[in-house]
């Protein structure tokens, strides 16, 4: 029968070499910035965060320069989930295709847009990222 350990009794060798191993994966997945639960690559507390996400606007701007929301909810159905590809357009390849399809159906819509503007926290501090133009129909 074993004896239990003692303060005087230092830990087994599978003890040491599964500490070991567990400091070693933590290390690891940090230095080569993996998230793989339960380790971290430290990103959860390592980034900056305010009261409010950043906010993206779609707008369609008229002839007469007047800037006016995009109507997703008036569109076709295939366009009323497009806000989620808002944030798309702050990647360093946006897709620009996608602006010029929103501009068309706009425009099928009847709507009088010459352009679609995208802004990044058009509430706060206002932030053109992306216009497309379009030649009249």
């Amino acid at each position: 029968m074993r004896r239990p350990a003692t303060p005087d009794t230092p830990p087994g060798t599978v003890r040491r070499t599964l500490v070991v191993a567990f400091l070693l994966a933590f290390l690891v997945t940090g230095a080569a910035d993996v998230e793989a639960w339960p380790l971290s690559g430290w990103k959860l507390f390592s980034r900056l965060r305010t009261g409010a996400p950043p906010a993206w606007a779609a707008v369609m701007v008229d002839h007469e320069g007047h800037e006016r929301a995009v109507p997703f909810a008036e569109l076709p159905r295939g366009y009323r989930g497009a806000l989620h590809l808002l944030p798309e357009f702050g990647r360093p390849t946006p897709p620009l295709g996608v602006c010029k399809t929103w501009l068309t159906a706009v425009r099928r819509e009847a709507y009088d847009a010459t352009a679609i503007r995208i802004y990044r926290d058009p509430s706060r501090r206002r932030r053109l990222v992306h216009q497309c133009e379009g030649s009249a129909p």
